[in-house]
């Protein structure tokens, strides 16, 4: 049986890399600006500080996501779970995982059985979490921005999980198909 691969590509659209682009670009030009006015001597000319903020921010919003793009082909063979008796893999992508205060990175993989995050062995928190789709009440789709749509909610008997994905919609249509299925 394959396993589906869900997530694996950025599909930023032209609103969230433009609110990237200003939010970098704004920034680093900021930080250059309160550097020159609080030193004693003028260590960044105004054009040099609009020319750096803008390539820097270029670079971080285009060139930067297809070089982690590139790097991450091989994300998939690293961390494997653990996983129970005849428990099959079904799908898996990239994911973070709210742990306390740290957004875990890692991959999220939709078993027969149900959810399994695995973290990645560089996270303080590292480790592997398993939700059972016998305890998955319902799934909410959430967001920290109002434009950037990528996370979800798994609420259980006695837990909120916020995970963050790419493709947030086909991971919630394919989660609740197989909870439905297990049922």
């Amino acid at each position: 049986m394959s396993i589906k691969e869900i997530g694996i590509k950025y599909k930023a659209n032209w609103k969230v890399r433009l609110v990237i682009f200003l939010f970098t670009s704004i920034t680093y030009g900021g930080i250059m600006a309160l550097m020159t006015y609080y030193m004693d001597k003028e260590l960044f000319t105004w054009q040099y500080i609009l020319f750096n903020a803008f390539f820097f921010a270029l670079f971080f919003t285009f060139v930067f996501p297809t070089i982690m793009i590139k790097m991450g082909k091989g994300w998939n063979k690293k961390s494997q779970p653990t996983l129970e008796h005849e428990e099959e893999i079904i799908a898996q992508g990239p994911a973070n995982f709210k742990k306390k205060y740290e957004m875990v990175g890692g991959k999220l993989l939709i078993t027969n059985l149900g959810l399994i995050f695995k973290s990645h062995k560089v996270n303080f928190q590292a480790g592997q979490h398993n939700i059972r789709f016998s305890d998955i009440l319902n799934i909410e789709p959430t967001h920290k921005f109002r434009w950037i749509k990528n996370q979800f909610m798994v609420h259980t008997q006695d837990k909120q999980h916020l995970f963050t994905v790419n493709d947030r919609e086909e991971w919630i249509k394919e989660i609740e198909y197989h909870l439905r299925k297990s049922k």
